[in-house]
């Protein structure tokens, strides 16, 4: 995640990603959205994707 936020920044596209979703930027703050609710979803990857 950290790889694709400094990526995202270097390419001057952070703050759309962030405002996207979701978040927003006063002064040098970042503030989180506000979240109604969370839900937890696992799902299935075929074996391919867990080669490294």
């Amino acid at each position: 995640m950290r790889l694709f936020l400094e990526e995202a920044e270097k390419m001057g596209t952070l703050e759309q990603i962030l405002q996207e979703a979701g978040y927003s930027k006063t002064k040098q703050k970042i503030a989180r959205p506000k979240f109604s609710s969370v839900q937890r979803v696992t799902l299935p990857l075929p074996l391919i994707h867990a080669q490294a």
